[in-house]
C-alpha cells in the first residue's frame, strides 16, 4: 500500500539572554542535577577502588660514576675524563691525522697566547724557532695554500708538531715541549697552559688520546664506557654510533664483560619528593565538567597508520592521563644508577613498594645485548649541552652504480694543506680530466679508436665487489686506485666494506669541526666524521669496449 507523506522538522532550543545581567549565564548552573548523576552512573565514575593519590615518594638507588672508556680499535681500557663530553671523547681523530696547515698556525697561536696570559711570554720566541711549519704545501696544492704557507712559516709554531708531542696516541702525555729548555719558575705556568689548552681541544688531561672508535670498514663508531657497582661491573656498548649527539638509546648492556673499572666509585641515593602528574600545556582534563585550556584542539587532531607517537600522545593525554606521576630525581652527568626500592606513600597513608617497571616501559633504560629486554639500569650520559658544527672539510659519497655494476667512493670534497675546502671536481677539471662540454665534433679526417674502458674521473674512487674470504658467500667492497686524497677512505690501507654498507640510498660521511659547551660553561673543540643517508644511485658513465673519434695528426 502507498505509504503517507511525512514531514519532519527539528526546532533547535537555544540559550537567549534577556536581561543586561549576565551573571546568570555565566554561572552554568545546573537544571536538574539528578540527570548529571545518571550521566556519571553511565560511564562508570562511581566504580571507585577508594585507590589513594600519591603524596610523597621515597627512593633508594645506587649510582656510579662512569670511569673507563675502549674505543673499537684501541688496545685497552683508558679512563673517561668526565671534563669532556663523550662526543668529543668518541668521535676526536688522532692528532696526527686530524689537523691541517692552517689549524696547526692557529693552535700554535693560541698555545702562544695561552703562554703570554700565564706570564711565560718570553718562551714564545724559542717554541716559533722549535716547531717550525713547514711552507711546502704537499699534493694538494693552489695558490691560496702557498701564499698562506709562505706567511706563515717561521711566525707561528706548528701546533700540530706540539700537539703529538704533548697529547701523543700512545702514552702518557707531557705537560711541557720537549724542545725548548724552560727556566723553573716558568715550569708550573706552562703546564697550566697545556692543561687548559688540551681541554679547549677536546682532548683528555691526565690519559692519552684514544680515537679508536672509527670503523672504517663499517663507516661508524664503534666504543665501550663502564662503571663497577657493589653487585658488579656494568659495561655499556655502542656498536652503531653514526655521530652526531649521543644518549642512552645509542648504548647496549653487556652482561659478564669487564673494562677494568675501580671499584668503590658508587654512592647511595636516598631522596623523599613529592610526585606531580605527568602533563604538558593544553592537555585534556582528566576530570568532567571542568573547563579546559584551549591551546590545543583535540577535534583538529589527524594522523595516518604510520604516525604512532601522535596517536600514542592521544591515547594517553584522553585515557590515561591521571595515571602516570613523574618523580624529580637529580644525578650528576656521566653516572649509570639503578634503583633499589620506589616506596609511595598515598592520601590514606598507605605504603606500597612498587614492582620494577616492564621491558615496554624503558625509557632511559639500555637495552640488554643480544636480547629485547630493557636493563635495570639508567644511563646518564656526559653528553653536549649544545654544539656549533662547521661546514664539511671533506665530504664522501658511497654509492651504487647499476649500470657500471659497481660501487663508487666520490671524493667531492677534502681539505687542503691550509685548511679550506677544496672541491675535487673542480680540481679535475682544471687539471683536464674531465671532458670538455664544447668539445669540436669529429671532421671527415677523423679516426675511430677502440677503447676498453671509458675514463673515469680520478676522485671516483671504484669499490669492485670481491668474495669474502673469512664468509664463503658472503661479498666485500674492496677499494682500488691510488686517487684517495682525503682521511676518510684511509689512504695507504687496505680498505675493504661489507656489501650491505653501501644500500641503494647510498652513504654519506663527513669530516667536520665542532665546539661543544659543557654544562659549567666550558667549551671542547674537536674534529669528528658523521654519517648520514646518501642522495640515491648514481652514474660514472663508466663502459668497457667502446669506440670514439679522434682527430688526426
Amino acid at each position: 500500500m502507498p505509504q503517507e507523506p511525512s514531514i519532519t522538522s527539528w526546532t533547535r532550543l537555544e540559550p537567549r539572554c534577556r536581561a543586561a545581567d549576565m551573571s546568570a549565564g555565566l554561572q552554568a548552573a545546573t537544571a536538574d542535577p539528578l540527570w548529571m548523576l545518571g550521566r556519571q552512573w553511565q560511564v562508570g565514575e562511581f566504580q571507585g577502588d577508594d585507590a589513594g593519590s600519591p603524596v610523597t615518594v621515597r627512593l633508594r638507588a645506587e649510582s656510579a660514576q662512569l670511569t673507563r672508556y675502549q674505543g673499537q680499535a684501541d688496545p685497552v681500557p683508558v679512563p673517561l675524563d668526565l671534563e669532556l663530553p663523550l662526543e668529543a671523547v668518541v668521535e676526536r681523530e688522532p692528532a696526527e691525522s686530524s689537523l691541517d696547515r692552517r689549524t696547526a698556525a692557529q693552535l700554535g697561536q693560541e698555545y702562544a697566547r695561552l703562554l703570554r696570559a700565564e706570564g711565560a711570554g718570553d718562551l714564545v720566541p724559542r717554541l716559533v724557532a722549535a716547531y717550525q711549519i713547514s711552507a711546502s704545501p704537499g699534493p694538494l696544492a693552489d695558490d691560496p695554500t702557498t701564499g698562506y704557507l709562505a706567511v706563515v712559516a717561521g711566525r707561528a709554531a706548528d701546533g700540530l708538531a706540539l700537539l703529538a708531542e704533548l697529547s701523543p696516541p700512545t702514552g702518557q702525555p707531557r705537560d711541557t715541549p720537549a724542545r725548548i729548555t724552560i727556566p723553573p719558575e716558568r715550569a708550573e705556568a706552562v703546564v697550566r697552559a697545556t692543561v687548559a689548552w688540551r681541554r679547549l681541544l677536546g682532548l683528555p688531561t691526565t690519559a692519552p688520546q684514544t680515537g679508536g672508535a672509527w670503523q672504517p670498514q663499517r663507516l661508524e663508531h664503534g666504543f665501550s664506557v663502564a662503571a663497577r657497582h657493589t653487585t658488579g661491573e656494568i659495561v655499556l656498548d655502542a656498536a652503531e654510533y653514526p655521530g652526531g649527539r649521543l644518549d642512552w638509546y645509542a648504548l647496549d648492556h653487556r652482561p659478564g664483560a669487564t673494562l677494568g673499572a675501580p671499584a668503590d666509585q658508587s654512592a647511595q641515593v636516598v631522596r623523599t619528593v613529592l610526585p606531580t602528574v605527568a602533563a604538558y600545556p593544553g592537555m585534556p582534563s582528566p576530570r568532567w565538567w571542568e573547563m579546559e585550556d584551549a591551546r590545543v584542539y583535540w577535534g583538529g587532531i589527524t594522523a595516518e597508520r604510520t604516525d604512532l607517537a601522535r596517536l600514542l600522545l592521544a591515547e594517553y593525554a584522553s585515557t590515561y592521563a591521571n595515571d602516570y606521576f613523574l618523580v624529580p630525581l637529580e644525578l650528576p652527568a656521566g653516572t649509570v644508577t639503578r634503583l633499589t626500592s620506589v616506596v609511595v606513600t598515598d592520601t590514606f597513608g598507605e605504603r606500597v613498594l612498587l614492582p620494577p617497571a616492564p621491558d615496554d616501559w624503558s625509557l632511559f633504560r639500555p637495552t640488554i645485548a643480544g636480547t629485547r629486554r630493557a636493563a635495570d639500569v639508567l644511563v646518564l650520559l656526559p653528553g653536549a649541552v649544545d654544539s656549533v658544527d662547521g661546514d664539511p672539510v671533506e665530504e664522501v659519497l658511497f654509492l651504487r652504480d647499476e649500470a657500471a655494476n659497481t660501487a663508487w667512493a666520490v671524493e667531492e670534497a677534502v681539505a687542503g694543506a691550509a685548511g679550506h675546502r677544496m672541491d675535487r671536481h673542480r680540481l679535475v677539471a682544471i687539471a683536464g680530466g674531465l671532458p670538455s662540454a664544447d668539445a669540436t665534433p669529429p671532421g671527415a679526417d677523423a679516426m675511430r679508436h677502440y677503447r676498453l674502458q671509458s675514463p673515469v674521473p680520478e676522485h671516483w674512487i671504484p669499490l669492485a665487489p670481491v668474495p669474502d674470504p673469512a664468509a664463503p658467500g658472503r661479498t666485500l667492497l674492496h677499494r682500488f686506485g691510488a686517487g684517495v686524497r682525503g682521511r676518510v677512505l684511509e689512504p695507504g690501507t687496505v680498505l675493504r666494506l661489507p656489501s650491505e654498507e653501501v644500500p641503494a640510498e647510498g652513504v654519506r660521511v663527513t669530516r667536520r669541526w665542532q665546539l661543544a659547551r659543557l654544562a659549567d660553561g666550558r667549551t671542547a673543540l674537536w674534529t669528528g666524521r658523521t654519517t648520514l643517508p646518501g642522495r640515491g644511485q648514481g652514474s660514472s658513465g663508466l663502459r668497457f669496449d667502446t669506440s670514439d673519434f679522434e682527430p688526426a695528426r
